[in-house]
């Protein structure tokens, strides 16, 4: 007798992002990176990569992309949800991330 498959990783994301009640927003933005993520990685899974293959994402990101920081934290948390709340692993040593330079702020004068 043949076992019910498992959903797809992508399917998963979205059945428990909305039983989290996150935003619909927010919901299409983590595929949005998870997809981004296994592509960069040549469609690996990413239950076979772990802390330095998200560190080399996030900072091809900031470096290659030139994404704000705002954005690079967006990537960052949909990648934690994924393997927190699907995978349930813990990425240990994710700190040393490129983080993208801040523009300098020019005074603006006024007359």
């Amino acid at each position: 007798m043949e076992r019910p498959q498992q959903p797809k990783l992508l399917d998963r994301l979205r059945q428990t992002a909305r039983f989290r009640h996150l935003s619909r927003k927010t919901e299409k933005s983590y595929l949005y990176y998870l997809r981004d993520f296994m592509l960069f990685h040549q469609k690996r899974h990413p239950q076979d990569m772990g802390a330095p293959e998200v560190r080399a994402y996030l900072s091809r990101l900031a470096l290659n992309k030139k994404i704000a920081a705002s954005t690079q934290n967006i990537a960052l948390n949909a990648l934690l949800f994924l393997y927190r709340q699907l995978l349930h692993l813990d990425l240990p040593d994710i700190e040393e991330i490129e983080r993208p330079q801040r523009p300098k702020r020019l005074p603006t004068v006024f007359s």
